[in-house]
């Protein structure tokens, strides 16, 4: 009698065991890497402190938005509209079609590089 009680002991504690420790054997075989993960505690492990430094190409495109991109057309504009020998209507025209152009280019290339959002 005594036997078949401690061969059932540890048959009880043996399936306790191994339902206790199945969470440990499935959260380890999951790869970190491909789940998004916070820790709970501790400073984030992407910055430590104060805003993330925009990338190069958003820097640029900053700088070509504020400055080069209309400088570059009014002075082309500008060429344009006294170096052209066509008529006012002509003149007028293109100089609409070259701005309509520009702005749908700003923003595809505004778009692509912030995203869809």
């Amino acid at each position: 009698m005594k036997k078949i009680i401690l061969k059932t002991k540890k048959v009880i504690i043996s399936i306790v065991l191994a339902i206790i420790s199945f969470p440990n054997k499935i959260f380890a075989a999951i790869n970190p890497s491909a789940l998004d993960i916070q820790d709970l505690y501790g400073p984030p492990t992407d910055i430590l402190y104060g805003v993330p430094r925009p990338s190069t190409v958003t820097i640029i495109w900053r700088i070509a938005r504020t400055f080069i991109i209309p400088i570059a057309l009014l002075i082309g504009l500008i060429i344009y509209l006294k170096k052209s020998k066509g008529s006012k209507k002509k003149k007028i025209l293109v100089t609409i079609g070259i701005i309509s152009i520009t702005a749908m280019l700003y923003f595809v290339v505004n778009k692509i590089i912030y995203g869809l959002a």
